[in-house]
């Protein structure tokens, strides 16, 4: 009778931790997840754009990109950039010579504080949020 009852206690506590591993994991998903994407609205190839996350605690490089050509990535701000606040700046190579950059709003408590998902647009002399 006790063995019965020491499996119904391990098992009940087996559940109970692989429900919370369940439910963080899709907390984190949905709560802290940005979609952030880059269009290149430029007649010429933009050789490299840079979205830099929380002064440098993850940097995401698109190289290459094609006139009209959208490159877009989805982070997860509590798994990926580790820091509860700070924000994204993106950054584009339109030549050899020229760089043009825009902070593009920040993050508190994990959330992005602005619009999801985070549209840009490259222009030969800015970065502007997309209409």
């Amino acid at each position: 009778m006790r063995t019965i009852k020491s499996l119904v206690v391990i098992a009940l506590m087996l559940c109970a931790i692989y429900g919370m591993v369940c439910c963080n994991d899709k907390f984190y998903k949905d709560k802290y997840d940005v979609a952030l994407s880059i269009t290149n609205k430029t007649d010429t190839i933009i050789r490299e754009a840079k979205i830099d996350g929380a002064k440098g605690a993850k940097v995401w490089v698109f190289k290459n990109i094609q006139p009209g050509r959208t490159e877009v990535t989805v982070l997860n701000i509590k798994r990926e950039l580790k820091v509860s606040e700070g924000g994204f700046i993106i950054s584009a190579m339109i030549n050899n010579q020229d760089t043009i950059s825009i902070s593009t709003g920040y993050f508190t408590n994990w959330s992005y504080q602005g619009p999801i998902p985070a549209s840009f647009n490259i222009y030969r002399d800015s970065i502007a949020i997309a209409k």
